[in-house]
């Protein structure tokens, strides 16, 4: 894998029309602070955005510029619900990931989900503990740092046969959570097409959504 993010996972230096943002500083409406947005077309002095994810009925918002830190064009977040494991109880878990686009062994686009500071080093802190089993201990930068881009998961399945171009394959039952957090951030769109993979029940053709770079 390369050293250098790919487009679809590298935090730009401004904000762009079908870019993403946080939401920071924000007064008025500080319960939507470290809410992700897509960032829509400037209007006057502020941004209209879309407020992530997206539910039943999209949320538009007007922002100001100083208010929003880019973020990667396929960020979003994953929340790991609190659960019991081995007698140990875990709290819930907010994990920021961004996307990286590659091929399969078939030429088929594949989706892997690589961890992003794009929330700020702090918020990596539980991510690092957990994955690390050291929930004691406090992490310093260069350790958080070495977990940036570091790959979650690959999300999409190997498929032999011929997709369109920009889609992919999930299968959802092996992926419920992280399909649905992918579809509401508007990271990847299900076409409502299903192929076979193995014996898999749902094999889910989807379309991406993000800009992306091959690797």
């Amino acid at each position: 894998m390369p050293s250098s993010a790919s487009k679809s996972r590298k935090i730009p230096s401004k904000l762009s029309a079908g870019g993403r943002a946080v939401i920071r500083g924000l007064q008025a409406r500080p319960d939507l602070n470290d809410r992700l947005v897509s960032c829509v077309h400037e209007t006057g002095d502020r941004w209209k955005c879309i407020l992530l994810p997206v539910g039943g009925t999209k949320e538009v918002l007007g922002i100001k510029p100083e208010n929003l830190q880019p973020a990667p064009p396929s960020a979003f977040l994953l929340k790991i619900p609190a659960k019991n494991e081995g007698g140990e109880s875990k709290k819930e878990l907010v994990v920021p990931l961004a996307c990286s686009i590659g091929r399969d062994g078939y030429g088929n686009l594949g989706v892997r989900l690589m961890y992003s500071e794009f929330l700020g080093h702090e918020a990596l802190i539980p991510v690092y503990q957990r994955v690390y089993g050291s929930e004691d201990e406090v992490p310093d930068k260069s350790e958080l740092r070495e977990l940036v881009d570091e790959m979650f998961s690959i999300v999409t399945s190997p498929y032999q046969g011929a997709l369109a171009r920009n889609e992919c394959v999930v299968v959802r039952s092996k992926h419920e959570e992280l399909f649905d957090s992918l579809i509401q951030y508007e990271c990847l769109r299900d076409t409502g097409k299903s192929v076979v993979v193995g014996m898999h029940r749902d094999p889910r053709v989807c379309k991406i959504l993000f800009p992306y770079d091959m690797e």
